[in-house]
């Protein structure tokens, strides 16, 4: 199933609204800490130079699709990167 760019950017912009909700937990902080690695390795694999503001919110959507959907940050970024081009 393709994701179409118009729903990335609205789950984008959900989850960066959300961002506030999130469980301040051991859980989370873990999951902030492996979610960095794949999208600075992703960032930096794409041929596209990002700012740091948009690598700050990158990390912070595939945070919180990894947090709500329960599935890796390794493969939500590979996702997320895919989609951007």
């Amino acid at each position: 199933m393709m994701i179409q760019h118009n729903d990335l950017l609205t789950n984008f912009a959900k989850a960066s609204e959300l961002a506030d909700s999130v469980p301040d937990s051991e859980q989370s902080a873990r999951l902030a800490g492996e979610t960095a690695q794949p999208v600075f390795e992703h960032a930096n694999a794409n041929d596209k130079s990002f700012s740091s503001a948009e690598i700050q919110k990158f990390t912070r959507y595939i945070f919180e699709q990894s947090l709500s959907k329960g599935t890796s940050p390794q493969s939500e970024a590979k996702l997320f990167f895919s989609a951007i081009g």
